[in-house]
């Protein structure tokens, strides 16, 4: 497929999401070809391909189509991302201030943890920035989020992922982490000794939705010249009360 039947498509795709999000209810069939001037083949193939990507659904019973289940996932991913910033962003650098360790505020992303925000007490050259990525078997934030899974999503995801040996004390089985996350879920943070980084140390807590579910994580972190893993430990208890304080903000109700 040539880059202009691909944009064509691209096009075509958004130019029948906007006619179905200015229309405010299901459009039939042949109310969109009129609305958007296509020809009926061209409708019926863009639209086919738009539900079976989620982008559209159709109602049956209406015999008509209407925005899909992926665009909602997608709105409210966006807006979450940026609304948890925003409502962190005091907490986050009152907290940094206060203790003296980076801190980093992070969401999974697939078989990824993504910074959104990082804050660095003590600048090191080897510090994630905001819109970098780690992996999830070697960060305290990342086995906050595997902990937090249903077993069988977590099964699914060990199965996937590369567990890479980045240092001498990174978990490379599946059966080790299993365990480590266990602990995670029971204690309520997660930790990593010198794994991603044999100069780092680091815990993290999870930020809670109001569905109970995790969607995010706040991490400490610090070289292991400044603190071990044992003293950042120490701080675990102020660190959960940091996320508590932000899941609130977020709608989850503490408590329930």
């Amino acid at each position: 497929m040539t880059k202009l039947q691909q944009s064509s498509i691209v096009h075509k795709c958004a130019q029948i999401l906007d006619v179905l999000a200015h229309a405010r209810r299901p459009l039939a069939y042949m109310e969109i070809v009129e609305k958007t001037g296509f020809v009926k083949s061209s409708a019926h193939r863009i639209l086919a391909v738009m539900e079976g990507e989620g982008l559209v659904e159709k109602d049956a019973s209406l015999k008509a189509y209407r925005l899909g289940p992926k665009l909602s996932y997608w709105a409210q991913t966006a807006w979450r991302k940026t609304d948890l910033q925003d409502v962190a962003g005091a907490e986050l650098e009152a907290f940094c201030e206060k203790n003296g360790y980076n801190v980093a505020l992070s969401i999974r992303d697939d078989d990824k943890v993504l910074y959104l925000r990082t804050l660095d007490s003590v600048p090191v050259r080897y510090a994630s920035r905001a819109g970098e990525r780690a992996p999830l078997h070697c960060t305290a934030a990342g086995k906050v989020f595997l902990a937090h899974m249903s077993e069988s999503q977590q099964d699914r995801l060990l199965d996937q992922l590369k567990f890479e040996r980045l240092t001498e004390n990174t978990i490379v089985s599946a059966e080790v982490l299993k365990r480590e996350l266990k602990l995670t879920r029971l204690r309520g943070y997660g930790t990593a000794d010198r794994e991603e980084s044999l100069q780092v140390a680091g815990v993290a807590a999870p930020i809670l939705d109001t569905d109970r579910a995790v969607m995010a994580a706040v991490s400490i972190w610090c070289p292991v010249a400044q603190a071990g893993i044992g003293e950042l430990q120490l701080m675990a208890p102020e660190l959960l009360e940091l996320t508590k304080r932000i899941s609130a903000q977020m709608g989850h109700h503490i408590g329930t």
